[in-house]
Order: structure tokens, then C-alpha cells, then sequence
């Protein structure tokens, strides 16, 4: 059957371009929807039917406008109605990745609909006759007021708000109030317009004023409208019908001077409102734009959001699979240009910018040809309307004004500003199919100069656009924003992206010497090795969800946590963090507003994020398969013996509780840490951050290690070190009698000193005494003298040799003012626990030097300390100081356990002394080879041979199971 003849061949542009986008548009829709949803469920299938549907119902609606148009014979722009294809199939793409594919709540239906009813506005305002529609201009004005007055009466807003933007919970009459005045403006200035331009009330200094009676009318009309936005706390539409208006005026006054007086009084308006501080919302907004990365308001962290998002886009954008719009907050209303951008990429967004500066230039050459002044006008209104409200959202998403709460025209989510949006359209092609030649004589300077200046706003936004996603991209993607969190402490935010990542790479376990888990991230191996933590006396929980350590508070000043922010950087959760991530984290703790908060780094993962999402995922598959495994030389059941020994020896001193202490066991051969214990502790599964403030602030210090970063005076522990030194010479070894006091004279400084040292009041005269008995009864005036004579640089050989870090000893020089005092540990020396225990280890080994490791490589040593005769002298002598010396209370039954007690003078806490033991341990039937070395310090302890030996003692029963 022949068709009528009204379908002329006509208005074919239009149809080509229109067939040639729904093509594109329907390829990248089933495209999408097989990438985000594959298999071949039913569920699936049903809900691609679903989306077809509704994709070939969008393109059918605009397919019957355009076959309208043909039977109508119009002959209005033919570009129009392609350009609003285009923006709202991208929208309808764009929001398809806003809600489960295979869920009941989708985004697209309700704005198809949204679309299908503005197709229809669109096909009756294009046939709406202008002349009929400027005799209404009043009507129009008072049509917007009406609708502003029951917003502010009964309208709602989101929760949270006082905003005033819903009426009856399902029309959002804003964008109609908007469209409204313009069409009143556009009637007022076509009849007043000459008046506007020639009659002047005041001329001054080269600037005029029109009379009062021909603007005072529409201002107090705009007047009115704004200030029914204010009382409706919806300022973002108030903004931007201001600056229409002031431009429009402009536009039909030729009054340019006017137009910088309208934005310098907006700028000012701004200034103000953030100078005093009010209304909140305008503080907010250019507080988040002044400064995006660090401020002080709750949600601070929005234009954040919206960059990171572009950036994540790149160039290409992220694949449909894998983008991620749903985390931009209000992504598919205010900020959907973000959204386009981090799944269409630059390329995406910057064609969208494109299309909608396509159709400003359109709106405004329409307003140049358009039939009589109120279509020009018209005209000029829609396109200024287009033209200002794309430059804000578009400038503010890119970070370049302040953010305000308006859609982007054809591509936010919306039913009632979709049809808003289209009535404008179908207004736009009603003008341009009324044009006429003789408009040309109404062309200005003015006009053509704000469609320009528009036009370069929006490249622009292109350019800076461009620069957040490619040029500075990986910047902005792995940057964090510090806003205040729900309990007012402003901590860093981070990209949800880039965390999501980095949450896919399971951290990596720890595991002691035996391959038990210490810290793991995989609740499998929580079951795997329940039996063996049951064994240890531990009680495991299968239920932990995150990173579980078994042995709890017995291990977390080794291992750290990452619960919270991190107590230190040395613990092993640090010092291996890049292999335990399988990427690398610089991660500080620093203080904000006086709190601790960490800060990370992600750049390192940004690669992996780039090659996952948009490359062909190589680098991410050889991250996520390798192995994170960290091994330390630490083991568990050691572990747990040395902890139990020292919590369960902590004496009452001058009738206090002491709650401070450290134990250290070392490998002798390797030098590799078996166990290392601090006290008091906390358990790192059960903390919060709050918690760690208190425990790192807290006078008690449970977030120290004192095994290994705390020091104090050793006592007489050093005593091993002064009869090294002595050994080391070759001389004979003197023998004294010592009646619990005597004379030592020394050289320093060329001249001879001398001092009285005292032995333990509690102990009898040890009278005549060598050194194998000194060593055993721990005489002080035996190695006050024999340091003297061995002298201050000998003494510092020997301590170097045995790798012992002094404390403020650099030199031979910083021990000779006290030489007799530093000789049995009193005076300036101070050590930390690990290397005491490196003595001990040096001497149980044969005088091979140790240095103590968790992360290194362990190997035997290849640097002597002592020679071996040096060393089996000095490994009897320990032994002698608990088999019947003032470490006895070691002593455990088929063990050969060497040692040496310290009674550690100190002014810290209360003034009880420091309680030390140093020692080795190995089976009597074994020898010791198969030994370890340790160092038990117990902070205000007293006695050394009381509760350090003692713990010492219950430590060598637990590990080899003596008596």
C-alpha cells in the first residue's frame, strides 16, 4: 500500500541520524548487558528481554515524534531531535549500571517512561502556536509562582534536608517553574525591549540605567521566583534562573556593564554567605571546592567522589562489567557527567559535552533567524537556560565551580525534569521552524558574545576534564580525602574503587618457623589449624571475619594488627606489608586535629586497577596468583611458653602489682627471634580505634615493644660483657677479696680517680673470689675492678664485638667517667632485651657474633665475638650461676640452663629495680647445638634472681619439658 503523499521524502538527516543512533545505541546496550550479566540463567534471559523492550521501545518513541514531524511536513532544525536521542539512550545506558541487572529495581523503565511522556510535550510544544503562547506571559509568571508557593508550603525534600522539591511525593516541579519564567521573560522583553534599550533614566560615567518603570517589573518578578527558591532552600535552580535573567536582560538591553554588575553581585552574595558563615549549604559547597581534599564539613568528601570517579575512567572508561557509578553519591541525578565519565571515559563524556554545546549553538542560532522578538527571545532564554545550567553541574563535576544540586539537561535521572527537558526541546524546534531572513537585523554584539562565552565555558570543562582523567588521573585515583566521620573525627576517605581492589587480594598469612598461621585473612585456615592452637593452650575462633591472629595478645607487638591504625611501624604487618598486599602501601600514622589517624597510599595498585579494568588483566592475574606467604623464624609454641613464663611471674614489689616486662628468645645459630614479649599487651582481634588511642596515650604503654625498641640499665646481665673484655686480653684472671666494699682507682682524663663500690646488702661478704665465682655470686666489686684494669676501650671492643647497641656509649670516652659503675652495668649503660639475649646466644654458640632478625634471611654468623675457649669458659660460668650461684631458682631437672642475673638500679617508676636474666638452655643429653638463648627483664622487678630467673625457669620447663 503507497503511502500518503504528506510522507514526502523530507526531514531525511533526521531519520538517518536517528536510524544511525538507535543502531549504535541498541549494539552497545545488548553489548553491555552480556558483558555485566553472563551465563545463560533464566533469569537472564528474562531480564535481557526486559531490557530490549524497553531499549526498542526508547527508539520506537522517537522514531513516531520524527514520523510526526514528516506528516506535519515541519520544518524545524533536523538536528534537534537526534541530539535528544543521544543524550537520553546515553542516560538509559549510563543508568542500567545503577541497579542489579537481574534485580526488580531499575533505574531505566521509570525514565523511559519519563522520556516517552516528554516525546509526547516535545511533539505538542513544537506545534504550539508562539503568538498565543507571549499573550499568556503573565500567566506563565504567575503559573511559576503558584508552583514555587505550594513547594514552599507543602513540598518534601530528601531525608536529611530541609530542601523543599517534591509535591505530592511524585512531581518535582522545578525545572517547569525554570522554563516558566523564560517564557515570561521572553514575552516581557519583546515588548519592552526598545524601551530597554534607548530610554535612560541615569548616564554616568559612561554607564546607563534603564527607567524604572520598564525594569522595576521584571525584577520584582524574578524577584518573586527567587525568592520563592530561597524559601524552598533549593538555591542551585535560584542561581541559575539569576544569571538567565541578568543575561537575558543584557541580551534585549544591550547593557553589558549591567550584566558584570549582576555577577559581581552573585559573587559577592557567595562571599558573604561563606565569610558569616550562613546559609550551611553555600558554606558547604565552596568549602568541598576550595578545598576537595582536606575539609572540615560531614560529606565533605562529594567533589572527591565525583573526581575519582572521572578518573577512573581514563581515556577509554571502565569496561561495563566492572564499572562502579552506583558509589558516586547522587550519580545518576546531580552528578551523572561523573558517571558518564568512569564508564564512557573522556571520549564518552567529552561527545556528551559536545552534543549539549551542539544544541546551545543550535538554540542560539535559532534565536538569531528566529520569526518576531518574542521567538527570538524565546529562544535566546532556552538556549541560555541549556547553555548556564550544563556549564555549572558540568563545571562543578569537574571541580571548577562549586558543586550545586541541578540535573544535566536530557541525562539526569527524572520523569518530571525529563518532560520539562523535552517541553524546552519541542519549544526549541517550534522556533526553528518559524525563521525568518529579516531577523538578521536584530542581531547584536552582546548576543553572539554570550553564546561564545558559553561555548567556551563548556570546552573549558573538556580541557579540565581531560586533565583530571588522563593527565593527573593515577593522582587523583589512589588520593585520599580527609572529612569528619560519623564520630567527628576527620579521617582519610578513599577511593571505593581502588579499596574494593585492594580488598581482593587476600593479605597474605604469617606463619611461624613450622608453618602455623599466626596472622591470616582466610577463614579456612582458621579450621586447618584449630587443632594445633588447641594444643598451644589457645582457644581459635572459626567465626573471626577479617584478619584473625591466634595467638592474640601473646603476639601483637611482633606482628602489629591492622585493626585500626598500626601502633608501629616495625611491627612484621609493616616491615611485610608489600609482599603480605602483593603491592605497595606506604602507609604513616599522622595526627589531624590532635587524633592518629593512618594515611595510605594506594599509587602502587593504580597499575593493577588500569590493567584489571580497561587492559588485558596480566599484571592483575600474576598479582592475585602469587604467593604472599610470609615465614618468620618466630615459633608459635615457644611463643606462647615465653608469654605464659613472664605474665605468669610478674611479682609484688614494694607492695605493687608490676605489670611491665619483656622477654626475648633467640635461635644462637641464626640469630633468628623464636619469641619476643612485651608487657602489658592487648588483644589486636578485639580493638577498635578508639581503643588504640587510649592504649597508645594510656601511661602504661601497652602499645610498646620493650623486648626490642625499649631499653634500661642491664645490671649485673653485663657482667658477661666486662668478663669477655677480660678473657679477650690473654692475661691472667685476678682473684680479690671482696668484704662487700672496695676500693677501685682508674685513669681518665690523665688523671687517676677512685670510687668505693658496694655489694648487695642482702648478701654476705663474698670474700675471696676469681672470676668463675664472681660471675656465679654476681660481686660487684670483683668487676668494678676488673673493669678498671681492662680499661674503658677494651670494654667498648668487646661490647661492639658481641653487637650490643649502648645506649649513649659512642666511644671508648663515654665509659671512662664511670668505668667501675658501666663494668657491672650501672652508670650510663642501658640496652634494650633482644640484644642482651644476643650475648647470651653468642656465648652459647661458641662466640659467633648474632644479630637478631624477623624478616632478614637468617645464616649462621661468619664474625667471631669470642673465641671458642673464650666462649666455653664463659658458657661454664653461666652454668655455674644456676647451678649453685644466685640463679639457681632456673634450674630445671635434665636441662643444662646457663645464665645471669641483673639487679638493675633505676629512678624510673617507684626506684625498685629492674629484674633481669640472661641465659641458654638446651638438653642435658643433646649439648648445645640444639639450644636457645633468651633474656628475661621484668620493668621495677627487684631481685634478679627472683622473678626474672623464675620466669626463666617455668619458660625452660614449657619449652623442653623439664622440671
Amino acid at each position: 500500500m503507497a503511502l500518503p503523499t504528506r510522507f514526502a521524502r523530507r526531514r531525511n538527516l533526521e531519520l538517518f541520524l536517528l536510524l544511525a543512533g538507535t543502531v549504535a545505541f541498541l549494539f552497545l546496550a545488548v553489548l553491555e548487558f552480556n558483558v555485566r550479566v553472563p551465563g545463560a540463567a533464566q533469569e537472564r534471559t528474562r531480564a535481557l528481554q526486559h531490557w530490549l523492550l524497553h531499549d526498542t521501545a526508547l527508539a520506537g518513541i522517537f522514531l513516531a515524534v520524527h514520523i510526526f514531524f514528516r506528516f506535519n511536513r515541519f520544518r524545524g532544525s533536523q538536528a534537534i531531535l537526534p541530539l535528544t536521542f543521544v543524550l537520553t539512550a546515553g542516560s538509559t545506558i549510563l543508568l542500567f549500571t545503577f541497579r542489579d541487572p537481574l534485580g526488580s529495581d531499575f533505574l531505566y523503565p521509570p525514565f523511559i517512561n519519563g522520556v516517552a511522556a516528554g516525546c509526547i510535550a516535545l511533539a505538542l510544544a513544537s506545534r504550539v502556536p508562539l503568538t498565543s503562547l507571549a499573550s499568556f506571559r503573565y500567566l506563565t509568571l504567575l503559573a511559576a509562582l503558584a508552583l514555587s508557593a505550594l513547594l514552599v508550603t507543602i513540598g518534601t525534600g530528601p531525608r536529611g534536608t530541609d530542601a523543599h522539591i517534591n509535591l505530592l511525593g511524585i512531581f518535582q516541579p522545578v525545572e517547569f517553574v525554570k522554563l516558566l519564567v523564560v517564557i515570561f521573560l521572553a514575552g516581557y522583553f519583546s515588548v519592552k525591549d526598545v524601551e530597554l534599550r534607548r530610554l535612560d533614566s541615569v548616564r554616568r560615567w559612561g554607564v546607563s540605567l534603564p527607567r524604572l518603570n520598564d525594569a522595576l517589573p521584571v525584577a520584582i518578578a524574578v524577584g518573586a521566583a527567587l525568592a520563592m527558591f530561597f524559601l524552598q532552600k533549593d538555591l542551585g535552580p535560584a542561581l541559575i534562573l539569576y544569571l538567565v535573567f541578568v543575561t537575558l536582560f543584557v541580551v534585549a538591553s544591550r547593557r553589558s556593564a549591567l550584566g558584570l554588575a549582576g555577577l559581581g553581585v552573585v559573587i559577592c552574595v557567595f562571599w558573604a554567605g561563606y565569610h558569616w558563615h550562613t546559609p550551611q549549604t553555600v558554606v558547604t559547597r565552596i568549602e568541598m571546592w576550595l578545598s576537595p581534599w582536606d575539609n572540615h564539613r560531614p560529606g565533605g568528601s562529594q567533589l572527591a567522589e565525583s573526581l575519582w570517579a572521572l578518573a577512573s575512567g581514563g581515556l577509554r572508561g571502565m569496561s561495563f562489567a566492572t564499572a562502579s557509578p552506583r558509589m558516586i553519591p547522587a550519580g545518576h541525578t546531580d552528578l551523572i557527567l561523573a558517571a558518564a565519565g568512569e564508564t564512557l571515559g573522556f571520549a564518552g563524556l567529552a561527545s556528551l559535552l559536545v552534543a549539549l554545546g551542539a544544541l546551545l549553538w543550535i538554540l542560539a542560532r535559532a534565536a538569531r533567524n528566529a520569526r518576531g522578538p518574542f521567538a527570538s527571545y524565546l529562544a535566546w532564554g532556552l538556549a541560555l537556560l541549556t547553555g548556564v545550567q550544563v556549564t555549572i553541574i558540568a563545571g562543578a563535576t569537574v571541580g571548577l565551580l562549586p558543586l550545586t544540586g541541578v540535573p544535566v539537561p536530557f541525562l539526569s535521572f527524572g520523569k518530571s525534569a525529563t518532560i520539562a527537558w523535552f517541553v524546552l526541546a519541542g519549544l526549541a524546534l517550534n522556533v526553528t521552524g518559524q525563521t525568518d531572513a529579516s531577523a538578521e537585523r536584530r542581531r547584536t554584539r552582546t548576543a553572539p558574545l554570550v553564546t561564545t562565552l558559553l561555548l567556551a565555558c563548556i570546552a573549558a570543562i573538556i580541557v579540565r576534564a581531560a586533565f583530571v582523567m588522563m593527565v593527573q588521573g593515577d593522582l587523583v585515583i589512589a588520593r585520599g580525602v580527609l572529612t569528619p566521620q560519623a564520630d567527628g573525627v576527620r579521617r582519610f576517605t578513599y577511593n571505593r574503587r581502588i579499596t574494593a581492589l585492594a580488598s581482593r587480594m587476600v593479605r597474605g598469612d604469617i606463619v611461624d618457623r613450622t608453618g602455623i598461621p599466626l596472622a591470616t585473612s582466610q577463614p579456612e585456615h582458621i579450621a586447618e589449624h584449630a587443632a594445633e592452637w588447641e594444643d598451644l593452650g589457645l582457644d581459635p575462633d572459626p567465626s573471626a571475619a577479617g584478619r584473625y591472629y591466634p595467638l592474640g595478645r601473646y603476639s601483637v607487638h611482633v606482628l602489629g594488627h591492622t585493626h585500626g591504625y598500626w601502633t608501629d611501624p616495625r611491627t612484621m604487618e609493616r616491615l611485610a606489608d608489600t609482599r603480605l598486599r602483593g603491592y605497595r602501601n606506604a602507609e604513616r600514622v599522622v595526627l589531624v586535629d590532635g587524633n592518629r589517624i593512618v594515611e595510605r597510599d594506594y599509587s602502587a595498585i593504580v597499575p593493577l586497577f588500569r590493567d584489571l579494568h580497561s587492559g588485558p588483566g596480566r599484571l592483575w592475574r600474576e598479582a592475585s596468583g602469587a604467593d604472599r606467604t610470609v615465614q618468620l623464624p618466630l615459633d608459635a609454641r615457644l611463643q606462647v611458653a615465653a608469654a605464659t613464663a613472664l605474665e605468669g611471674n610478674l611479682p609484688v614489689s614494694k607492695g605493687v602489682a608490676r605489670t611491665k616486662g619483656a622477654a626475648v628468645v633467640l635461635d644462637p645459630a641464626t640469630g633468628g627471634i623464636l619469641a619476643l614479649v612485651s608487657l602489658p599487651t592487648y588483644d589486636p582481634n578485639h580493638v577498635g580505634e578508639d581503643d588504640l588511642q587510649h592504649i597508645y596515650e594510656a601511661p602504661e604503654k601497652a602499645g610498646l615493644d620493650r623486648a626490642r625498641f625499649e631499653i634500661y640499665p642491664p645490671g649485673s646481665s653485663f657482667k658477661v660483657v666486662t668478663a669477655a673484655a677480660a678473657l679477650a686480653t690473654g692475661d691472667p684472671l685476678p682473684t680479690i677479696v671482696c668484704r662487700h666494699k672496695g676500693m677501685v682507682q682508674w685513669e681518665y682524663g690523665g688523671t687517676v680517680h677512685r670510687r668505693i663500690v658496694t655489694d648487695d646488702e642482702a648478701e654476705r661478704a663474698h670474700g675471696r673470689v676469681d672470676m668463675g665465682r664472681a660471675l656465679a655470686e654476681s660481686c660487684n666489686v670483683y668487676f668494678a675492678t676488673v673493669g678498671a684494669e681492662v680499661g674503658a676501650p677494651r670494654l667498648f671492643d668487646a661490647a661492639r664485638r658481641l653487637r650490643l647497641e649502648l645506649s649513649g656509649i659512642n666511644s671508648p670516652a663515654d665509659l671512662e667517667p664511670n668505668l667501675p659503675d658501666n663494668a657491672y652495668g650501672q652508670a650510663r649503660i642501658a640496652v634494650a632485651p633482644v640484644r642482651m639475649a644476643a650475648v647470651a646466644a653468642s656465648v652459647v654458640n661458641g662466640g659467633m657474633a648474632v644479630e637478631p632478625w624477623l624478616i632478614a634471611s637468617g645464616q649462621p654468623m661468619h664474625e667471631r665475638a669470642l673465641s671458642e675457649t673464650a666462649a666455653a669458659q664463659l658458657r661454664e660460668w653461666m652454668l655455674d650461676v644456676v647451678r649453685y650461684g644466685t640463679g639457681r631458682v632456673a634450674a630445671v631437672s635434665g636441662v643444662a640452663v646457663g645464665g645471669k642475673t641483673g639487679t638493675a638500679q633505676t629512678k624510673s617508676g617507684d626506684g625498685a629495680s629492674h629484674a633481669w636474666f640472661i641465659g641458654f638452655a638446651y638438653p642435658e643429653n643433646a649439648g648445645p647445638e640444639r639450644s636457645v638463648a633468651f633474656a628475661f627483664l621484668i620493668e621495677n622487678g627487684g631481685y634478679g634472681g627472683g622473678a626474672a630467673a623464675r620466669a626463666a625457669h617455668d619458660f625452660v620447663r614449657l619449652a623442653f619439658g623439664g622440671r
